[in-house]
Order: structure tokens, then C-alpha cells, then sequence
């Protein structure tokens, strides 16, 4: 292994140990048995571990940075949750290091590691994995946002899904609509898509509205359904003159990608093809304005530097996990028109 490509996690897999064992170590903290200290000292020349200049700030105390791991830079939605992270963690003088996951696990993981090799005093992750133990090991304070995993011991923010998706079908099935698309195109594995997913087929199903097959709309895993494909897809129904009359988009990415295929193939939003949307769009100057929930970014982020504050600086530090849902306001617009 190249000298200093070795992480904390390489060096606790070779010593058979934690990567908190390896930290407490290296830092000269907490109790470590001798013979487990042995390994890792072992390990740590064998691999030619160098640690970084960040994790070396331990031992004068913090390095009073905050990591935070997002899929996506160019989602308003996220830069909306650092703004709000930032505004809070800032006032105690913390800073933040950014990375993009792309929504892609292992990438994720890999960030993952290398955040807490880094040694940072606490990480915010919109988590695109679904297995919420690998946050569990160690004592560095973890916030989930907008991904809510239930085998993951740590606190977490998100927005109300099932509830907001329901209102959201509700919508196109009070103006009408019989035939109707659910496009679940990004993450479709997640439990929050499977939230808003499941949302809309109960309301139309107790609305006596089969969802078919041919209308579901799902993207690959770890990534959206891209416009190429929502083209495709849209100018199929179009030539075979099976056009839904309403689509409930469960993400405001693939909402702009539905728009702009529709456009390019003539299809006139709300005239053939009414739209809605879970996720607010990147502009409001879109037209027309697209019925939306609308999900705060801010309000999130500003929570989630909250919640870290409060196990990093609060008296006597927070002991608990927290579990905060915010509910989400659905902001009409002009996209969904009424049937008779």
C-alpha cells in the first residue's frame, strides 16, 4: 500500500479491532487493552498509517469541523441544508467539509470513512445506503437527514413523507384523474421513496384507481431517471396514444426532467399531461408552476447543526438520539387541470 494511502478503517481491518479502538489509540484516550493496543500500533507501521493533520487536532481537543455528505451539489434542496448547517455550527466556530456521494453507496462509504479518519467532531449525511449500523460504531455524534433508516442508532431530520405524498394524490384525484403515473425515479430501495411511493398507490387505490404497471416510473438504483429516458417513455405512451392524464413525480429533479421531455415531444403541461410534484423545482421561473410539497431546506440543516451542537457543546452534552419530522406545506400551482 502506497505510504499515507492507509485509512483509520484499513488500519482497524488489520489490526482486527474498531475503528474507536484505533481512534482512542492514536490519540492517547479512553481505555484500550494493551495487547489490543499492540495490534494497532503494529498495524499502524506495517501500513505506513500517517494520520492527518485534522485528527491530530484531537489531541489539543476538537478541530472544530463538521462533515457533511450529500448526493447532489446541484439540488437546491441540499445547498439549502448547508446554508442552514452552516448558520448554526458557525456561531461555535465550527467549520464544514463538504463531499458528494452521488448517491452511490459505496462512494458513500468510502466518504464515510475517510470523514471519520479525518477525525471530524461530527457528521450530517443524506444517506443513500440502507443499513443504518454502519453509523452505530464509535461515539462520534451522527445526524441522518432526509433519510430517515431505522437500524441506525443516531439522530435524525427529515420531512414528513407518507402523509405529504397522500395530499399530493389526493390532488389529481379530486380534479378527476383516472389514468395516472407515480414516476418513483430516484432511490426507489430507500425507505423515504418507498414512503411517498406507497402513499400515493394507497390514495388512489382507496380511490378505486388501479395504479398500472406501464405508469410506474422507476429509476435504477443509486440514480435518477434521466431525461433521455423520461423521453423515451413519454414519446412510447404518446405514439401508442396511452398517455396518463395526471403523473405524481415523487423527486424535483425527475419534475424538471418530465417537463422538459414533455415540451420537447409537444405534450402541454396541464393540458395533455398533468403534473405534481414531491420537491419544489430549481426555479420559480419554470411555467407553469408546478403543485408541489415543498421541502426547507434550511430548516432541516438548522436542525441538524442543532442537534450536533447539543452533544458538542451543550451542558452536559446530549445523551438521547432525536427523531424530528417537520410536516411539509403543498404549494399550488397551475400544472393540474380539472377533468369533467
Amino acid at each position: 500500500m502506497k505510504k499515507g494511502s492507509a485509512t483509520i478503517t484499513d488500519v482497524a481491518r488489520h489490526a482486527g479491532v474498531s475503528i474507536a479502538t484505533v481512534s482512542r489509540v492514536l490519540n492517547n484516550s479512553g481505555v484500550v487493552s494493551p495487547e489490543a493496543a499492540e495490534k494497532v500500533n503494529r498495524s499502524i507501521k506495517e501500513l505506513s498509517y500517517e494520520m492527518n493533520a485534522l485528527a491530530s487536532g484531537l489531541k489539543r481537543g476538537k478541530t472544530k469541523v463538521i462533515g457533511l455528505i450529500i448526493p447532489r451539489l446541484t439540488n437546491v434542496f441540499f445547498m439549502q441544508v448547508l446554508e442552514g448547517l452552516e448558520a448554526v455550527v458557525s456561531e461555535s466556530g465550527y467549520s464544514i467539509i463538504l463531499s458528494v456521494s452521488e448517491n452511490d453507496p459505496e462512494k458513500e462509504k468510502k466518504m464515510f470513512d475517510k470523514m471519520s479518519s479525518y477525525m471530524v467532531d461530527g457528521l450530517v449525511i443524506a444517506t443513500s445506503t440502507t443499513d443504518g449500523t454502519m453509523f452505530n460504531e464509535g461515539n462520534l455524534p451522527i445526524v441522518l437527514i432526509d433519510r430517515r433508516l431505522k437500524d441506525a442508532k443516531v439522530d435524525m431530520v427529515t420531512d414528513e413523507n407518507y402523509l405529504s405524498s397522500r395530499k399530493l394524490a389526493r390532488i389529481v384525484i379530486e380534479a378527476g384523474h383516472r389514468r395516472v403515473s407515480v414516476a418513483n425515479g430516484l432511490l426507489p430501495h430507500l425507505p423515504f421513496m418507498q414512503e411517498r411511493f406507497n402513499a400515493c398507490k394507497d390514495a388512489l387505490e382507496e380511490a378505486g384507481i388501479p395504479l398500472e404497471e406501464r405508469y410506474i416510473v422507476e429509476g435504477k438504483k443509486g440514480r435518477n431517471v434521466t431525461l433521455s429516458e423520461v423521453s423515451a417513455i413519454l414519446a412510447e405512451w404518446k405514439e401508442k396514444d396511452i398517455m396518463p392524464t395526471a403523473m405524481i413525480s415523487l423527486n424535483g429533479k425527475l419534475t424538471e426532467n418530465i417537463m422538459t421531455a414533455a415540451r420537447k415531444l409537444g405534450i402541454r403541461v396541464p393540458e395533455d399531461l398533468s403534473l405534481v410534484s414531491f420537491g419544489q423545482l430549481s426555479s420559480e421561473l419554470i411555467e407553469p408552476k408546478v403543485t408541489a410539497v415543498i421541502q426547507d431546506g434550511h430548516r432541516i440543516g438548522r436542525k441538524a447543526g442543532e442537534l450536533l451542537m447539543a452533544k458538542l457543546e451543550g451542558e452536559g452534552r446530549a445523551m438521547y438520539n432525536s427523531e424530528v419530522i417537520f410536516n411539509c406545506e403543498i404549494e399550488e400551482g397551475n400544472s393540474v387541470k380539472k377533468l369533467e
